[in-house]
Parts: C-alpha cells; sequence; structure tokens
C-alpha cells in the first residue's frame, strides 16, 4: 500500500514546458523558490503534452528521471499512456488518472493524495482517481523497480 502524501499542485502549462530537455526540467521553478521544496504532485491537463515522451522510450527514461529527481512524487492526469505510466513507475513517481477537467485544481494548491480511498483530498473536497494495482503500489513505495528487485532478492 502506497502511504498518503501531502503535495504542491504544479501545472505542465502553467510553469514549465514538458518539451524542453530533461535536466533542465525545473530551472525556471528552482530560481523562483528557495529552502526547502515540498513534493510535488505534477498535473497535466492536455493529453498532447506527452507527445515528447511518446517520440523516444530513452527520452521519457531520462524525463522520469528528472521528474524523480526535482521532488515530484505523483504525476496527475486525466489518462496516461501505457508506456509513460510504466516508466513512471520503474523510478517510484506514482501515475494517478482521475478526470482534471471536473477536478478544479489550481496551481501551487495544497493537496493530498489519499491512496487508501483513492481520493485527492483538498479545500474544496475530494476527487476520486482510479486504484493503483497491489504490485505496482509495492513498486512504487520501495523507490521503484530498481530498489523492489534489490529487495525481493534481499541485496
Amino acid at each position: 500500500m502506497i502511504r498518503n502524501l501531502k503535495a504542491s499542485v504544479l501545472f505542465a502549462d502553467k510553469d514549465f514546458s514538458l518539451a524542453g530537455e530533461p535536466q533542465d526540467l525545473f530551472q525556471s521553478i528552482i530560481r523562483e523558490r528557495s529552502g526547502p521544496q515540498p513534493p510535488i504532485a505534477l498535473v497535466i491537463d492536455d493529453y498532447h503534452d506527452f507527445l515528447p515522451f511518446a517520440l523516444y522510450l530513452d527520452r521519457g527514461e531520462a524525463m522520469a528521471a528528472a521528474l524523480k529527481e526535482n521532488n515530484v512524487f505523483a504525476l496527475v492526469a486525466s489518462r496516461i499512456p501505457p508506456l509513460f505510466y510504466r516508466i513512471l513507475v520503474s523510478v517510484g513517481i506514482t501515475p494517478v488518472e482521475c478526470d482534471i477537467a471536473s477536478a478544479g485544481l489550481k496551481n501551487h494548491e495544497e493537496i493530498e493524495l489519499d491512496f487508501v480511498k483513492n481520493e485527492i483530498q483538498r479545500r474544496g473536497g475530494a476527487i476520486r482517481f482510479e486504484s493503483i494495482p497491489e504490485p505496482i503500489g509495492k513498486i512504487i513505495q520501495s523507490g521503484g523497480l530498481l530498489n523492489y528487485t534489490r529487495t525481493l532478492l534481499g541485496k
């Protein structure tokens, strides 16, 4: 079971573009904020924003790793392409699928992801999301596929 986490919402189209190089992904955010960064729930409200990931498998892996390095613990979208869903899980980022259009999330809003109830808790109420299968939850809770495999092997 994935533990509940609190995060700050960031929209891909408002704070940064997913079309840039992975290492430059958060440069504008890092410059604007100082001190410890809160965990981030990245929201992608347009399916077409996934196109940079879909073009090259290695780019998707690099982008997911860059998201993880920059404190993104969840990616929230109406639909996540299956290939990128697997890439997110492999690096330990939680893929959350829900109806973004009706969610009414706001940029920099504080939320809590409740994985028992499968809800995004916020001041304006709760938003239901698709449940994450238990085997995938174990991989995410371990911090990614590599860590999960090490745990299984006892190393």
